[in-house]
C-alpha cells in the first residue's frame, strides 16, 4: 500500500474563530465546482435544556469555489439560534433552471429565536446569496406543544420523484413529527404526521434520501421508518410492534447486487433489545446485538478483506454538550462484519470517528474528525498517516481528482480542502462514486449528523 500524503487544495480564512461548520455541494451553471458553508464562532447549540447555552456569535453563510475564490458571506444574525437542530439547510435545485437555491429555517422576529410562531422557509438565490422568497415554517402551531428538545427538531430534505425535485421539511424526533413535502413552486403536495402515541420508531439524528427499492421515487429514512416522498405513504417500519424508540444512527448499505440494507443503532428505551440492528430491504431484521444501553455515533464501513462491510456502534455513559463541545464520561465500541454478523476487532479506535476512502483504493481510512477528536487519520491496518487539524464538515468525492476529499474547520477560522496527494481511483471506487444515493446524499449535510452517511456505499 502506498503511503497516504495528506495535502491542502486551498484554506480560506474567515476571521473568526470556527466551532460548528456544515458544509454542501452548491451547483451553479457555468461555475466550477463550489461549495456552501454555514459555520458560527459558538459550538453547536442543543436545544435539550441540560445542553442549551446562550450562544455570543450568529451563523454564517459563505459560498465557495473549489479553488477556494469566496463568492458570498451573508450572516444570519441572532435571531436564528446557531444549531443544527434550530436552523438545518440545504443548496437545492428545486425550480429546475439548473441553479441550486438554498433553503434554511429563518425567523422574521429575530428579539425572539425561540419564538416558532414566526419561524420560516427562507430560499435564497444559491449564486448570489440574495433573499428570494419565504413561506411560514410549516406546522409551527401544531409543533409548539413540545417541549423545548422536542420542538426545536428542524430538517430540510430533498429527493426526486420520478426525476422530479420535491422539498420535504420535517419537525420533531422524539414526540409528535410533521412531514410536508413540496413541489418545484414551493407548493404542498402532502403532509403526514407521526403521533407520538402512534406505534413505531421515532426519527433519527441521520436523514437518508434514497431509493430503497428501484422504483424511481426516492424514500426517506427516518429512524427505522420508510417514506416514499410521491405520497408521503410508508413503506415500512421495522421493529414496528416492538420499538418505539430513537435511533441516533440509520445509514443504507449497497450489497454487491445493487440490495440496500438498513443499519441503526439505538439510543431510546434503553432496555429494548437489540440495540444494534441490520435489516434487508424490507425492514426485516438479519441481525441484532447488544441488548441493552445507548448506542451512538455509529458508521458503516468497507474494512475487511475483499471490501467487506463493517458497522460500528458505540455504547456511550452520560453525555455533556455545551458552549466547549460535546463529551462522554465512558464509551464501549463495537464492531461487526455486516454480512454475518460476528463481533471483529480493528487496530484503532472507533470513538469520534468517521470513514473517508482518501487514497482511492475502494477501503476506508478512520479519520478522528468529529468534534472533541484529535484529527489523527489512520488506514485499516492501524498506520497513522497524519493529521487534518481541525474537525471534517464534508467528506467525499468532493473534486475531480483521485480518492475522496474532506472540507475541515479548525478554531483557528481557517475553511480547508484536504485531499491524498498519492491517491489513485480503483475500480470497486469508481463504482461507489457512481452510485446514485452516493451522488445525492452529500446534499443532506446541512441536516443532523450526516457526516458518515455515505460509508455504507
Amino acid at each position: 500500500m502506498q503511503d497516504i500524503s495528506l495535502n491542502r487544495k486551498f484554506s480560506i480564512f474567515t476571521g473568526k474563530p470556527i466551532r460548528q461548520c456544515r458544509v454542501v455541494p452548491l451547483s451553479i451553471k457555468g461555475k466550477k465546482r463550489a461549495f456552501l458553508a454555514l459555520y458560527s464562532s459558538v459550538f453547536d447549540v442543543d436545544p435539550y435544556v441540560e445542553m442549551f447555552f446562550f450562544p455570543d456569535d450568529s451563523l454564517h453563510f459563505m459560498a465557495f469555489t473549489e479553488d477556494g475564490a469566496v463568492l458570498w458571506k451573508k450572516d444570519l444574525g441572532l435571531g436564528i439560534v446557531p444549531g443544527v437542530w434550530f436552523c438545518p439547510f440545504i443548496a437545492f435545485d428545486l425550480d429546475g433552471d439548473g441553479d441550486d437555491e438554498v433553503y434554511y429555517v429563518g425567523n422574521t422576529e429575530p428579539a425572539h429565536p425561540l419564538g416558532v410562531s414566526h419561524y420560516t422557509l427562507d430560499c435564497l438565490d444559491g449564486r448570489t446569496g440574495k433573499f428570494r422568497k419565504r413561506i411560514l415554517w410549516p406546522h409551527v402551531d401544531e409543533g409548539r406543544e413540545q417541549n423545548l428538545s422536542h420542538q426545536f427538531r428542524n430538517f430540510i430534505l430533498g429527493g426526486y420523484v420520478h426525476g422530479k425535485p420535491r422539498l420535504v421539511c420535517v419537525q420533531g424526533t422524539y414526540g409528535d413529527m410533521f412531514f410536508e413535502c413540496f413541489d418545484e413552486n414551493l407548493l404542498v403536495v402532502w403532509e403526514h404526521v407521526v403521533k407520538k402515541t402512534d406505534p413505531g420508531a421515532r426519527g433519527s439524528h441521520m436523514c437518508p434520501v434514497v431509493d430503497v427499492n428501484h422504483d424511481g421515487v426516492d424514500e426517506i429514512l427516518w429512524g427505522e421508518r420508510c417514506i416514499e416522498i410521491q405520497f408521503g405513504k410508508q413503506l415500512f417500519c421495522a421493529d414496528e410492534t416492538t420499538y418505539c424508540g430513537h435511533s441516533d444512527i440509520i445509514m443504507p448499505l449497497r450489497m454487491t447486487d445493487g440490495r440496500y440494507h438498513f443499519f441503526t443503532c439505538r439510543e431510546t428505551e434503553s432496555t429494548v433489545g437489540p440495540r444494534i440492528c441490520d435489516y434487508n430491504e424490507k425492514g426485516e431484521l438479519r441481525w441484532g446485538a447488544l441488548q441493552e444501553g445507548h448506542i451512538d455515533l455509529g458508521w458503516a464501513a468497507r474494512l475487511g478483506d475483499d471490501h467487506a462491510l463493517y458497522v460500528m456502534g458505540v455504547r456511550v455513559g452520560h453525555k455533556v454538550c455545551g458552549s466547549t463541545g460535546r463529551f462522554h464520561d465512558k464509551y464501549e465500541e463495537f464492531i461487526f462484519n455486516e454480512e454475518t454478523g460476528e463481533q471483529v476487532k480493528v487496530p484503532y479506535q472507533v470513538y469520534k470517528t468517521l470513514p473517508v476512502d482518501l487514497n482511492g483504493d475502494g477501503y476506508a481510512e478512520i479519520v478522528h474528525g468529529i468534534p472533541s477528536s484529535d484529527g489523527a487519520v489512520f488506514d485499516r491496518f492501524g498506520k497513522e498517516h497524519g493529521n487534518i487539524g481541525g474537525c471534517v464538515a464534508l467528506s467525499g468525492k468532493l473534486m475531480e481528482i483521485p480518492g475522496e476529499q474532506m472540507i475541515v474547520y479548525s478554531e483557528d477560522g481557517t475553511i480547508s480542502m484536504i485531499h491524498d496527494e498519492n491517491a489513485h481511483d480503483s475500480v470497486f471506487a469508481e463504482d461507489r462514486y457512481g452510485d446514485c444515493f452516493y451522488k445525492h446524499a452529500q446534499k443532506l449535510s446541512g441536516n443532523g449528523y450526516n457526516w458518515c452517511i455515505l460509508g455504507g456505499i
